[in-house]
């Protein structure tokens, strides 16, 4: 008798398996899909070298094709913020960075330009919120330590600015607007001798900034160094001789030397040159104009 009671030898069965094999759709659909990405990415380097051409209008439709394709693509909602920003359409931009900061919110560079728009914005709270979590996340981004100083100084804290813009400076010590503004922050706090330092090394990266000629001028005034300081701003009128505040801080610094022809001359360009809009400036700087001129001429004053 056989072992087998009379049944045949059982078919080995085939291994189970836990998901069917993909089909040729799904091979099909995730292909696409991945084409759909790499044309995105395409759209996105297209967008990127119009705007670097200038020509933002152009390049966001270019940043828009790529999202249609990838609505998760965030270097195309950077762009868009970007153009956008350059095109004064501010809010706007604000959004594309907030879809951005959404889909990579690890991303310190999307933060960071968030924070540099909301501050020339004058909406400093909350441009350090979105600075500080910048530099949570990446403490090498000198431009986001030098908005920080631009929002702190803002506020009032020009102590706290200049520690930001100390940590600009061990990134990157060869930007003379840092230099610059910490000079300002400086000069505001009565510090003169040190902010001279500052604006002497703006000064020595870029020797036409006209700025730094002026509030270095400024600074030698309030050492009492006013001779010094009319060589200054005379160096930044030489520049620009539309600058109103060196035509200003040049007339008050002759006025201390006791040249009043040349405060009087110094007064009459600035009446020239100084916007037409602060009308109550101006009505103060001829008051004080003809009060010097009627010194100088003490006959004319006796018989007007």
């Amino acid at each position: 008798m056989s072992s087998t009671y009379g049944r045949g030898p059982r078919t080995p069965r085939k291994p189970a398996t836990s998901a069917r094999a993909p089909s040729k759709t799904t091979h099909v659909s995730r292909s696409a899909a991945e084409a759909a990405l790499r044309a995105a990415a395409d759209w996105c380097r297209k967008a990127s070298a119009v705007q670097k051409d200038g020509r933002p209008d152009d390049a966001i439709p270019l940043f828009e094709k790529a999202l249609e394709l990838n609505p998760h693509e965030m270097r195309a909602w950077v762009g868009v913020g970007s153009c956008l920003d350059a095109l004064g359409r501010y809010e706007e931009a604000l959004e594309s960075y907030a879809e951005a900061s959404a889909i990579a919110p690890k991303d310190a560079e999307v933060w960071s330009a968030k924070g540099d728009l909301l501050e020339r914005l004058g909406r400093h709270e909350e441009a350090l919120r979105d600075l500080n979590r910048a530099l949570e996340l990446n403490p090498c981004i000198a431009s986001a330590w030098v908005n920080q100083g631009f929002a702190r100084k803002a506020l009032g804290n020009p102590e706290q600015a200049i520690i930001c813009y100390d940590q600009a400076l061990k990134i990157d010590r060869r930007s003379p607007d840092v230099w610059y503004n910490r000079g300002n922050c400086l000069c505001a706090l009565g510090r003169f001798g040190e902010a001279l330092g500052c604006f002497n090394e703006a000064l020595v990266l870029d020797p036409k900034d006209v700025r730094a000629w002026n509030n270095k001028g400024v600074c030698l005034a309030g050492l009492g160094r006013h001779e010094a300081a009319v060589r200054c701003y005379n160096k930044a009128l030489a520049i620009d001789p539309t600058y109103a505040l060196a035509w200003r801080a040049k007339a008050v610094a002759c006025e201390h030397l006791g040249r009043v022809p040349d405060a009087v001359q110094a007064y009459k360009q600035l009446l020239v040159v100084e916007p037409a809009r602060d009308l109550a400036s101006i009505e103060e700087i001829q008051l004080h104009l003809r009060q010097l001129e009627a010194g100088l001429n003490p006959a004319t004053e006796r018989t007007s």
